[in-house]
């Protein structure tokens, strides 16, 4: 479902009976119609605005972190409660269910060359439980445990080096990588070198490999959601409600904005992020905000009062931005002029 971009933004369309969705974007009612094919921003925060709003998700509702693929023709999206995984084309003409298992939509990882999955899932047996590890072959559909079933393991990450991926993971304290394999079709990275593992573990920031197991503690004054830059020098991070950004050795911290969720602009000089507010039992109000790398011009994307965007994902082209809303779990389509 399409809204298509008009001199006055203010659209209702309805998901449901009695449920509507309304649209302020760019933090005002008016927008410039766009072009087609918008080309990618210019790298500046202030520059980024929103052309055209697509409801990519439809009837269809409970969805969890939306994921690009490399390619940025699928996004995978974690079903509700994390139980279970499910691929939409990014013209939302097809769909499809790749997992119900438990956990498993939870910070699952695509393979570089876009074919594949790894995922966690949690097994409960005699009162234990297990985590286990596999990937999907997304052609074939073919599932493989990379893993033997562990009370401790990490959520999985892909490597690539030199046309080659693996997948790897911590199991216990110890780094496993699994035997590189071809990739199925090119690879494009902005780095040269795998990276480590990022991680979080007792409220910190930690990184580890990709060859040795070594653990070493980024953080000490707390962190979660450690996330690469493109080219993998540096590592943005939420703590207690604030985005730090930092070096891969844990130096150079420095405080961006109050928000949760980034994601990187493919080019790796912007962030878009979600801030919300709530009252200790419910969110009341959720939008997105992008800024420069270097914590300059913070600038709000949307004004939504009826629609709480949160979980946002900028695609590897850099023409839009997936979100999820935190209420419905519908997923979004933001077009950027």
């Amino acid at each position: 479902m399409l809204l298509p971009a008009s001199t006055t933004w203010r659209v209702a369309v309805l998901l449901k009976p009695c449920l509507a969705l309304g649209l302020a974007l760019g933090g005002g009612w008016t927008v410039a119609a766009a072009p087609p094919a918008a080309p990618a921003p210019a790298g500046r925060a202030s520059a980024v605005q929103i052309a055209r709003v697509e409801l990519l998700s439809g009837e269809r509702a409970g969805y969890v972190r939306p994921a690009w693929s490399p390619d940025g023709q699928w996004l995978g999206l974690g079903r509700a409660g994390m139980a279970g995984i499910e691929l939409a084309r990014r013209d939302g003409k097809e769909w499809k269910l790749l997992t119900l298992e438990t956990d498993s939509g939870y910070r699952f990882d695509w393979s570089p060359d876009s074919a594949r999955i790894a995922y966690r899932t949690r097994r409960t047996e005699s009162n234990l439980t297990w985590y286990v590890i596999k990937s999907v072959d997304l052609a074939s559909g073919k599932t493989a445990e990379l893993s033997k079933p562990a009370g401790e393991v990490s959520p999985p990450v892909w490597l690539s080096s030199n046309g080659n991926q693996c997948v790897s993971f911590l199991l216990g304290t110890n780094l496993v990588n699994t035997p590189w394999q071809r990739a199925k079709r090119k690879v494009g990275t902005r780095a040269s070198q795998p990276a480590p593992l990022l991680f979080t573990d007792r409220g910190q920031v930690w990184r580890a490999g990709p060859d040795s197991g070594v653990r070493t503690a980024l953080t000490t004054d707390g962190g979660m959601e450690p996330v690469w830059s493109p080219d993998r020098s540096q590592v943005v991070y939420s703590q207690m409600g604030v985005l730090m950004i930092m070096a891969p050795d844990g130096s150079k911290k420095r405080e961006l904005a109050r928000g949760h969720h980034p994601s990187w602009s493919p080019d790796g000089t912007m962030l878009v992020y979600d801030v919300s507010r709530d009252d200790g039992h419910q969110i009341l109000s959720s939008d997105l905000y992008v800024i420069n790398v270097d914590g300059t011009e913070p600038t709000r994307l949307t004004h939504t009062p009826e629609v709480l965007e949160c979980e946002p994902a900028w695609s590897p082209d850099g023409r839009c931005i997936a979100c999820r809303t935190e209420d419905a779990g519908r997923v979004l389509l933001l077009w950027l002029q």
